[in-house]
């Protein structure tokens, strides 16, 4: 969420040149491995703004997501339980996606159509 309203704060009403967004982070780190995940897994960086704060609100837990990254972290014993550990939770945030998908789906074809009365 902080990436997105970084990139939020640059794409303001009034920019006339195309911005660029680079996230470093070091291999291996915490940040690393969730950055990895976040793009990989659900292409976090070519979402529109707001969907990314839909699909972590689409994991099975009521946990804030900083929550669950640390408990991914801390609780891995060795870099390739890290790994692992990090692997499942792209898993976890794909199958949330596609939860975000499945209802936004629906809702546009409740919603979508024109209720206006004809006169």
């Amino acid at each position: 969420m902080r990436i997105e309203q970084r990139v939020g704060r640059v794409h303001r009403i009034g920019q006339t040149q195309p911005v660029a967004i680079f996230n470093l982070a070091a291999a291996g780190t915490l940040e690393g491995h969730i950055l990895e995940v976040l793009d990989r897994k659900i292409n976090m960086f070519e979402l529109v703004v707001g969907e990314i704060g839909e699909i972590l609100g689409n994991l099975e837990e009521e946990r804030e997501f900083e929550d669950i990254v640390l408990d991914v972290w801390a609780g891995a014993e060795t870099d390739a339980a890290a790994e692992t550990r990090f692997a499942q939770l792209g898993e976890r945030l794909v199958n949330a996606q596609q939860r975000y998908l499945e209802s936004r789906a629906y809702d546009e074809a409740l919603f979508a159509q024109d209720f206006a009365v004809e006169e």
